[in-house]
């Protein structure tokens, strides 16, 4: 708890201090502006308005790998509890999760049924990889989905694309955040998988 105080006051500081940067920079701009005998003061303005902004979106982007790195790691500890080879059901949202435990990974997968049942081959089958060696995966989460109606016999996309296409289809992943589970999906899950795991 301490911990998390002392990174959320750290956090603020950081981001009172780029507001500052950037109101000075706003006003040296102003003032550079103002007395257009000065275009050096202009531009040193200019430039410390993009190192303020620039501090600005890199506290930003730290804070919200931290608190994706957080969520990942509760739903590691949870995925950890669930019981080799069982599967437990969510009482709320009738969620079915489960976790697949290869040499050195830890998968979670959740099985989502159509809302009339009856329909098996609608069931969607999506694979969480939240921890790899001991220890949670750090974000993004990645996240594969697939239907029951696809044949296991037949190779996955991945398995069968040259190593070109898939690099391809990860950088597509990596600039699109297709294949990335958000902060409120994470913590969703957690939230179901809590539920799951007190029945």
């Amino acid at each position: 708890m301490a911990d998390s105080v002392t990174s959320l006051e750290d956090t603020l500081r950081q981001r009172a201090s780029a507001t500052v940067v950037i109101i000075l920079g706003t006003a040296v701009t102003v003032a550079g502006y103002v007395a257009s005998n000065y275009i050096g003061l202009l531009l040193v303005g200019l430039a410390v308005t993009s190192v303020g902004i620039s501090w600005r979106l890199e506290v930003r982007r730290r804070t919200r790998i931290a608190n994706g790195a957080q969520a990942i790691r509760a739903l590691w500890t949870l995925t950890r509890c669930i019981p080799d080879h069982r599967l437990v059901v969510d009482p709320v949202t009738r969620r079915v999760f489960g976790a697949h435990r290869r040499p050195g990974l830890l998968n979670l997968f959740v099985l989502r049924y159509p809302d009339e049942p009856g329909d098996e081959s609608d069931v969607l089958i999506t694979h969480y990889l939240v921890g790899a060696f001991g220890r949670p995966h750090s974000p993004p989460l990645v996240r594969h989905e697939e239907t029951m109606s696809e044949d296991p016999t037949t190779p996955a996309p991945a398995r069968t694309m040259s190593r070109n296409e898939a690099r391809d289809l990860l950088a597509f992943g990596d600039a699109t955040g297709v294949l990335a589970a958000d902060i409120e999906e994470i913590r969703s899950l957690t939230a179901e998988l809590t539920r799951a795991l007190a029945v």
